[in-house]
């Protein structure tokens, strides 16, 4: 994967905090289970903060780190909080300092070789990093054809090639920790029809397609969607969450011969 950093969502900036589903609190409570200890935890590619906020309940200090300063102009302050902009690549960390990294809808846009030795460097001995992800919002089985058919038919040519890792349940990132055993969670909210199309427009295949095609994707899409939305003004969305965990081997002590 290529080394220099590319920034895919400054342009949506303002649109990705309001229109980003939130992730469920049981995530970081079986997270925040799993880390050595409660010290500090590093969200690494921020973002607006969502995951670096929902930390704050579990660790003392988080560092929440992304390379788009206008994602973290919008980001919420917090006492416990210090948003920090620099790589994924390249960490402003102290060296066995991280309990838990965490990095949400973001790991597919690293350099994966030169990432995750930095992330082992970070943690402490026993460190938990997590990364996660999801794809299309599920709503009805009318409703999410039209979702499927536009995502097929219209934005396919426009996502990055990065996406593709995403789209695929990160089952080809290889990371230099050992794995461990997670369960499935999943996001769900109620959402209005605008809610569902303002998301649908932080997608980083929206953005390339309008610039590409000279006009909005979306439109058609709005269309499609006012006659199966029906009545229901506010519905359930749910996104499945795509999880791997992986854990820094604590340190071993050597034994020692009897005196």
């Amino acid at each position: 994967m290529s080394s220099a950093p590319a920034d895919h969502f400054s342009v949506v900036a303002n649109n990705y905090r309001t229109f980003r589903p939130t992730y469920p609190p049981a995530l970081f409570d079986y997270l925040a289970d799993l880390a050595p200890g409660r010290a500090l935890a590093w969200d690494c590619a921020t973002g607006s903060g969502q995951a670096a906020l929902a930390l704050t309940r579990h660790f003392d200090r988080v560092i929440a780190s992304d390379l788009s300063a206008a994602l973290l102009a919008d980001a919420p302050p917090h006492p416990r909080i210090t948003y920090a902009e620099f790589t994924a690549e390249s960490p402003q960390l102290d060296p066995a300092s991280v309990d838990l990294i965490t990095v949400a809808q973001a790991i597919h846009w690293f350099d994966h070789p030169r990432f995750f030795p930095a992330a082992t460097h970070a943690l402490k001995p026993g460190g938990i990093l997590a990364f996660w992800g999801y794809n299309w919002p599920r709503v009805s089985p009318e409703i999410d054809a039209f979702l499927d058919a536009f995502n097929a038919t219209v934005l396919a040519p426009h996502w990055p090639a990065q996406s593709k890792l995403l789209h695929d349940g990160y089952v080809s990132i290889r990371p230099s920790l050992p794995d461990l055993s997670a369960p499935i969670f999943t996001m769900i909210t109620r959402w209005s029809l605008a809610q569902l199309i303002g998301h649908c427009a932080t997608w980083s295949a929206v953005s390339r397609a309008k610039t590409q095609l000279g006009s909005d994707p979306l439109l058609g899409l709005s269309l499609d969607l006012q006659s199966a939305w029906a009545t229901a003004e506010i519905r359930d969305v749910s996104w499945p969450l795509v999880l791997r965990v992986v854990q820094k081997p604590a340190a071993s002590h050597p034994s020692q011969s009897p005196a």
